[in-house]
């Protein structure tokens, strides 16, 4: 028995382009490409008359606001989204923009037809949901002896929203965290800018030697591998090797086993929405450590990989929906408190 295939469209006002991404793109047994469209008007028809599973979109078009269309579109008529970006930091702000509004996966420019597919693959299978606004969680107090805390979290597809929902909820005096989020190269600064902007104290993308303490967020850079070792009685984040691990550079494995090293008992880990099982194995060393663990639940995850891999794996001691994963943090890390 065949297995369906996915179908796509593809959104580009230039006609090389789109012949070039839907050429690729059907070159894939996996795939039919259902349509290229030029510009809004003819994309909405094609997307009411084929009902792709995925659009590749293109947000730099003349005479088309891909964020406004995307924005519209996921109001009216949800679904998956793979945008194409270039790194300049206007390319990359319209990027941020786009995946706030509902986009899967973001794509950089230049790209091979596999990057393309590999990302319109993932994009199928992620679980629709429209733009959500964080309501907030309330502050807690203070934590006391907050500079020994420390806070690691991993994702991949889906993860820039939920990683902006659990910032957005933290108070400003919270532990030192570490992230790695899956993204490509020139995009993890204006992501963690962006996410400074929802946050009550300061995300930076990490540079070698960044101290991680009470009030700041690191974000690993794209292409290097980010560790937390101890150094005295700081965190310090260190940046490494350009090689892959698990599959991905940063690797959220590579992330969870310094941690498990560095502060043990002291940190809190935990997966979000993501493809694959980065993340599995370091989440189980951060748990042998004694460090509490958690994986984001399948409803409220886009694409159940990563959190589904973790607990399988015994690595997460519980599955939490989004909505709770900042409240689940603050009550992981006051039950930690050592007895006054």
């Amino acid at each position: 028995m065949s297995v369906p295939r996915v179908r796509v469209l593809v959104v580009h006002d230039a006609a090389t382009d789109h012949q070039a991404w839907s050429h690729g793109l059907a070159s894939d047994p996996r795939m039919e490409v259902v349509g290229a469209a030029r510009d809004a008007w003819e994309a909405r028809g094609l997307i009411v008359e084929h009902d792709p599973h995925v659009i590749v979109l293109d947000l730099e078009m003349p005479r088309l606001d891909g964020v406004d269309f995307l924005r519209r579109l996921m109001t009216s008529h949800p679904v998956r989204a793979v945008v194409v970006s270039s790194v300049t930091p206007a390319g990359s702000r319209v990027a941020m923009d786009a995946l706030h509004e509902g986009a899967v996966e973001v794509v950089a420019r230049p790209m091979t037809p596999s990057e393309l597919r590999t990302k319109v693959l993932i994009a199928s299978t992620a679980r629709l949901q429209r733009p959500t606004t964080a309501t907030g969680a309330p502050l807690h107090r203070a934590l006391a002896d907050s500079t020994q805390r420390l806070v690691a979290i991993g994702a991949s597809s889906g993860g820039t929203e939920a990683l902006r929902q659990v910032l957005s909820e933290l108070p400003p005096h919270f532990p030192g965290i570490a992230i790695v989020q899956h993204m490509p190269p020139g995009f993890t600064a204006p992501f963690a800018a962006r996410l400074a902007e929802v946050s009550r104290f300061e995300v930076k993308e990490a540079e070698d030697g960044d101290r991680l303490f009470p009030g700041r967020c690191v974000v690993a850079p794209a292409g290097r591998q980010l560790r937390v070792v101890r150094s005295g009685a700081d965190y310090v984040a260190r940046l490494g090797e350009t090689t892959k691990v698990s599959g991905y550079v940063p690797s959220v494995d590579v992330m969870f086993h310094s941690v498990a090293a560095a502060a043990g008992a002291k940190a809190v880990g935990v997966v979000l929405t993501g493809m694959g099982a980065d993340g599995a194995d370091g989440l189980g060393a951060m748990r042998k450590a004694g460090s509490r663990t958690f994986a984001q639940d399948e409803a409220s995850s886009v694409v159940w990989g990563m959190p589904r891999a973790a607990w399988e794996a015994g690595a997460a001691e519980r599955l939490i929906a989004l909505p709770k994963v900042a409240e689940a943090l603050m009550g992981a890390l006051e039950e930690a408190r050592p007895p006054c």
